[in-house]
């Protein structure tokens, strides 16, 4: 499962040139689901959060877009009753994000705990995965602020400062399993970066060309996913709403700076203007509430 958001543009400007490459410690109460609202915009929020006997009264219906498909499991713990980091935990929480545009916050994290308790036992274990999964969407929210303001001209280094801006972003929230979750992909964007520049460079010939890319390697391909027709089809529905929401909130947030920098206004003016304009994008609550966490993220940034 390829991952880097910034890779749609890439994929478009390289072509065929390319191919494809994408996407115990002390006992402490259990968490309920308003504790897990909006984590990407809690980074204060208490890791102690511990499942016990409220975690099981916590219940959460199979969103429609994984209907017909089993969720894996790939959640385990050490000798030591600690979480395994390895890159099975971010496939889980892609997995589980699939339903992202269907669920409001509350609910798609009362879902990752629900879906997390039934993998994990330690208290120790679940806490580290909990605290993942927050930094995990923190992280994700703030490589599609980066996608919005980044250019789509395609060029070298335009790539290779979306490039390198990602990593940073990885060495910023996801330090502790930045290798282990990243530099396998790294890699191979870096090298389908290499492609790009060979492709494009007007000084070599054909035969040249062609030689460094078979010097590269062959291009890197994803490993295919077992799922029934009906749920493939309803993932492929889920990312191509995933894209048009982004290309949504790409819309409201060139209106938004220009209530922000509109001279004259007060604060409190702004304020109210863009929580108008909001919600005329975003009629929906869950919808609502995920462009205000990219709000917040893009203002912590700036």
């Amino acid at each position: 499962m390829k991952h880097s958001i910034w890779l749609g543009v890439l994929v478009a400007v390289i072509g065929t040139v390319v191919g494809y490459f994408g996407w115990r410690i002390m006992a402490a109460p259990a968490p309920t689901a308003a504790q897990l609202t909006l984590p990407a915009m809690q980074p204060s929020m208490p890791t102690s959060w511990l499942a016990g006997d409220a975690a099981s009264s916590i219940s959460v219906n199979l969103p429609a877009s994984l209907q017909g498909t089993t969720i894996p499991t790939l959640l385990k713990e050490d000798a030591h009753q600690h979480l395994q980091k390895t890159s099975d935990v971010r496939d889980f929480f892609d997995f589980l994000l699939i339903a992202q545009n269907e669920l409001p916050a509350e609910q798609l994290n009362a879902f990752a705990l629900q879906q997390i308790t039934a993998q994990l036992t330690s208290a120790a274990a679940i806490q580290e995965a909990l605290d993942l999964w927050r930094r995990y969407q923190t992280y994700r929210a703030a490589l599609g602020q980066q996608s919005n303001h980044s250019s789509a001209s395609g060029a070298v280094d335009e790539m290779l400062t979306t490039l390198n801006q990602e990593q940073a972003l990885q060495q910023q929230y996801l330090s502790d399993v930045a290798e282990v979750w990243f530099a396998q992909e790294n890699k191979e964007n870096q090298t389908a970066l290499e492609r790009f520049k060979i492709g494009a460079d007007t000084t070599l010939s054909e035969t040249e060309k062609k030689q460094r890319l078979l010097a590269l390697g062959p291009p890197q391909k994803s490993q295919p996913v077992e799922l029934s027709p009906e749920a493939t089809e309803r993932i492929q529905q889920a990312r191509q709403a995933e894209e048009a929401w982004q290309a949504q909130y790409a819309d409201y947030a060139g209106q938004r700076t220009q209530i922000e920098t509109t001279a004259g206004l007060s604060n409190d003016e702004k304020a109210l203007q863009i929580q108008q304009l909001r919600r005329r994008f975003f009629s929906s609550e869950a919808e609502a509430a995920r462009a205000l966490a990219f709000d917040r993220i893009y203002k912590n940034r700036n």
